[in-house]
């Protein structure tokens, strides 16, 4: 039988949810990769995570590894 952790508790004693985070980077490639590194591991800490750019820069970025496509949003 699995373990379960029992929720994870803030400094107030109220359980943590995650969040939904809505990132908006200048538009330079130069600006848009840390964003995207930054939204990774967001998402791989369990954010839903949604990253607002030109379609243009968004068919020029790397693609989503698979594990985190259900937590972000293009």
């Amino acid at each position: 039988m699995g373990s379960t952790s029992p929720p994870s508790l803030n400094g107030n004693g109220q359980e943590d949810k995650p969040l939904h985070i809505v990132m908006l980077p200048w538009l330079a490639m130069g600006h848009i990769y840390p964003y995207f590194e930054v939204a990774k591991v967001l998402a791989q800490k369990g954010h839903s995570v949604t990253f607002i750019n030109s379609p243009k820069n968004i068919d020029r970025m790397p693609k989503l590894p698979k594990a985190l496509n259900h937590s972000s949003t293009w």
